[in-house]
């Protein structure tokens, strides 16, 4: 912040004045006013502000250092006049909660809360305990199951990164560069996807009372046959006539009838496909 050096050679001798006379500090600077004042208000301070926050603030009457630091500032006898009621308008709430609640400073800091939470979630759109966490960079308290979640989440971001790393040629010392311990992984593993002896029971009996009860259909590598497309009366008429016993390549008779998808793609499990077809028209080979 410039400042022309005729008006600081003319107001120093005052500024000087208005800074060492203790008349100027509030209770005649009895409590060390000044040196609390000052080092809030320091050049230090000041040269670690942003440009962008020094640029809010101005040379004269700064309503920006009131609003940050109101307690400081009313140090002085310069305070505003709007920001001294502020202050003493706050010390008169207090003073008469307190009297509210004797002898009971615990409750009277609830009420306190209790009266301006309503107050300022009206007038903020954002709750009191919001606004006090991001200001104090501060956390809410995490449930057990809050907890155990980011404890998941942390632990699948973590084996994903590993596995992206032991994807490499050099699974060892990539694994290794990760910094995560042999035991550490395997712990983090367990600790994710273990499930009990007697979880994973129920879980088996409850899939299979939904499959024999057709609430659930079993999933097939295979899909719909219908979806396919070959030579089917040659094919049928082949392995008919193949003798008992015989070795089949399915896989070859899947190039050989020219098997197809929807898309017109010959599936990799071209074999497995025609087997099925097989067993559905009732032909052992």
């Amino acid at each position: 912040m410039y400042v022309p050096y005729k008006k600081f050679r003319t107001n120093v001798s005052r500024l000087q004045n208005y800074l060492t006379n203790n008349k100027y500090w509030k209770n005649s600077n009895k409590t060390g006013e000044k040196q609390q004042f000052l080092q809030s208000f320091s050049l230090q301070t000041w040269s670690l502000l942003s440009e962008r926050e020094k640029n809010l603030h101005s040379l004269e009457d700064c309503a920006r250092c009131e609003a940050t630091n109101p307690s400081l500032a009313s140090l002085h006898v310069s305070v505003s006049e709007k920001t001294e009621n502020i202050i003493s308008k706050a010390e008169e709430l207090v003073d008469e909660i307190n009297a509210l609640t004797p002898n009971r400073t615990a409750n009277a800091q609830l009420q306190m809360i209790h009266i301006l939470e309503p107050i300022f979630q009206s007038k903020f759109q954002t709750s009191l305990k919001k606004a006090t966490s991001a200001h104090y960079n501060l956390s809410e308290k995490m449930s057990g199951l809050q907890k155990f979640q980011e404890k998941v989440s942390e632990t699948k971001k973590t084996s994903e990164a590993v596995s992206k790393l032991i994807s490499h040629e050099n699974e060892i010392n990539s694994f290794l560069s990760s910094g995560q311990s042999y035991n550490q992984r395997d712990r983090d593993r367990m600790a994710t996807f273990f499930e009990t002896p007697e979880a994973a029971k129920i879980r088996t009996e409850k899939t299979t009372k939904m499959i024999k009860s057709n609430q659930r259909k079993t999933r097939t590598h295979i899909g719909n046959l219908n979806n396919y497309t070959f030579e089917k009366e040659k094919f049928q008429k082949h392995i008919t006539t193949l003798p008992a016993g015989s070795k089949v390549s399915w896989r070859g008779l899947a190039i050989k009838f020219n098997l197809k998808n929807k898309n017109g793609v010959r599936p990799s499990n071209g074999g497995q496909i025609l087997l099925s077809y097989a067993k559905k028209i009732r032909c052992e080979c």
